[in-house]
C-alpha cells in the first residue's frame, strides 16, 4: 500500500487503498497534534492557532491575560464613565451642543464595560473560543467604531459653527432635534454592524474564512470612515484658524473665558483625533493590504484600535482644566465622602443658602452722630448694634 509505513499495513488488513487505513493515519496525526497542544482544541477554523480573536495569545499565562484585561477594563470604564458624567456635572461643559460630546464617551463606553469584561468571562470559564461570543463582541466594537466617527463629525461641526459662524447659524443648529438625531446615528451604526457581521459582509474577524462583501466594505469604509473623517479634520482645522485669526469684532470674544475654552476644546479635539486615527490606522492597512497575515500580527493590531477607547477619558481629563475639575469631584463624591466637593457647594452655595432660609433675626440700629466743630466740613459716623 503506497504511503503508509510496514506498522499501518500491519493495522489495515484488505486490499491496497483500503480506505480504513488512511482514516486510521489521520487520526493518528490529529490526535498526536492534540497531545503536543498546550490549549483546547477549537471548534471551528484552524485547529492550529495559537492567537485568540478573544483572549489574545495562548503563549502568555492566563493569569496575566486575565488580569491585564481585566484591570484595563476597570481602568477604561472608569474613566470613560467620568467623561460622560462631567458633562452633568461641571458647570462650563452644561451646554448642548456638548450632548455629541457625551455620546462620544458612550461609545467607548460600550467597549471598556462590554467587550472586555466579556473576554474576561471567557477566561474565566476555561472554555475555548465561543463562535456566538466572538460575533457578539465583534458587533459591539464595530457598531462603537461606527458611532465613535459619526458622532466625532458632529462634535467638530458644533465648535464650527459656534467659531465660525454667525449666532443664528448656531442657534439654527441647536434648534435640530439633538436627541433624535442621537439616537438615529445609534441605530444607523448598529444596524450596519449587524449586517456586516451576522450576514457575513464584513471581514471575518473571529474564524478569517472570508473577507465579505467588497461593495459593502467599500461604502461603510468610504461612507462611514472616509467621509466623517474628511469633514472632522477640516471643521477642526477651519476652527482652529478661525480663532487665531485677529479681528476686532472678536475683541470681546478674546477677552473672555470661554475664549479659553474653545481653544483648549479645539486642540484637544484634534489630539484626540490623532489618537483614534494611530489606533486603528494599523488595522486597516493590515485588512485591505495584508488580508491572509499570521493570526497573532492581525489581532494584535485589532486589539491596539480595542484599547484606545481606555485612553479617550483620560487624555480629556489631564489637558483640560473643565474635566480635570468635574473628574476631581466625581473622585472625591465616589470615593472619599458622600457629599458634594467643595468647589461644586462653593459655586453653588449661594443657591442653597437661599434655599434653607434662616429663623435668626437679627436687628441693626444705625446711631447716626454729627460732628459739628467746623460747619464747613461736616463730619459724619456710624456706630452700629446688634440687638
Amino acid at each position: 500500500m503506497d504511503g503508509l509505513d510496514p506498522v499501518n499495513a500491519l493495522m489495515c488488513p484488505g486490499l491496497p487503498g483500503f480506505p480504513g487505513c488512511f482514516i486510521n493515519t489521520e487520526i493518528q496525526r490529529a490526535s498526536t497534534m492534540t497531545k503536543d497542544m498546550t490549549f483546547p482544541a477549537n471548534t471551528y477554523g484552524n485547529a492550529s492557532r495559537l492567537f485568540s480573536p478573544i483572549t489574545l495569545g495562548y503563549e502568555w499565562p492566563s493569569l496575566t491575560r486575565l488580569l491585564f484585561i481585566l484591570l484595563s477594563s476597570i481602568a477604561g470604564t472608569f474613566l470613560n464613565g467620568f467623561f460622560v458624567s462631567s458633562f452633568f456635572i461641571e458647570h462650563s461643559l452644561k451646554r448642548l451642543g456638548n450632548v455629541y460630546h457625551a455620546c462620544l464617551g458612550i461609545c467607548d463606553l460600550l467597549i471598556t464595560s462590554l467587550v472586555m469584561p466579556t473576554s474576561v468571562v471567557v477566561l474565566l470559564s476555561g472554555e475555548w473560543d465561543l463562535l456566538q461570543v466572538c460575533w457578539g463582541m465583534e458587533f459591539v466594537t464595530i457598531a462603537a467604531t461606527y458611532c465613535h466617527c459619526v458622532f466625532f463629525t458632529f462634535v467638530a461641526a458644533e465648535i464650527y459653527v459656534r467659531v465660525c459662524l454667525d449666532k443664528k447659524w448656531y442657534d439654527a443648529f441647536l434648534t435640530v432635534g439633538i436627541g433624535l438625531v442621537c439616537i438615529l446615528i445609534y441605530v444607523f451604526g448598529f444596524v450596519l454592524a449587524a449586517v456586516g457581521v451576522f450576514l457575513a459582509y464584513d471581514y471575518d474577524y473571529c474564524e478569517r474564512q472570508h473577507q465579505g462583501n467588497i461593495y459593502f466594505r467599500a461604502i461603510t469604509s468610504i461612507g462611514v470612515h472616509g467621509l466623517t473623517g474628511v469633514l472632522s479634520v477640516y471643521f477642526l482645522i477651519a476652527a482652529a484658524i478661525r480663532i487665531r485669526c485677529p479681528s476686532r469684532l472678536l475683541a470681546q470674544y478674546k477677552r473672555s473665558q470661554q475664549f479659553d475654552r474653545d481653544y483648549s476644546m479645539i486642540h484637544l479635539n484634534m489630539v484626540a483625533y490623532v489618537l483614534y486615527l494611530a489606533g486603528w490606522l494599523p488595522y486597516i492597512v493590515t485588512v485591505y493590504l495584508y488580508p491572509d497575515t499570521l493570526d497573532r500580527k492581525y489581532y494584535i493590531v485589532a486589539w491596539i484600535g480595542v484599547y484606545r477607547s481606555m485612553f479617550n477619558g483620560l487624555l480629556y481629563s489631564i489637558m483640560n482644566p473643565s474635566f480635570r475639575q468635574a473628574f476631581s469631584q466625581l473622585f472625591v463624591y465616589c470615593c472619599c465622602k458622600d457629599s458634594l466637593s467643595a468647589p461644586f457647594r462653593s459655586r453653588h452655595r449661594r443657591n442653597i443658602d437661599r434655599s434653607k432660609p434662616s429663623r435668626n433675626v437679627r436687628v441693626h440700629v444705625l446711631h447716626r452722630v454729627v460732628a459739628g466743630a467746623d460747619p464747613s466740613r461736616p463730619g459724619t459716623s456710624r456706630d452700629t448694634q446688634d440687638l
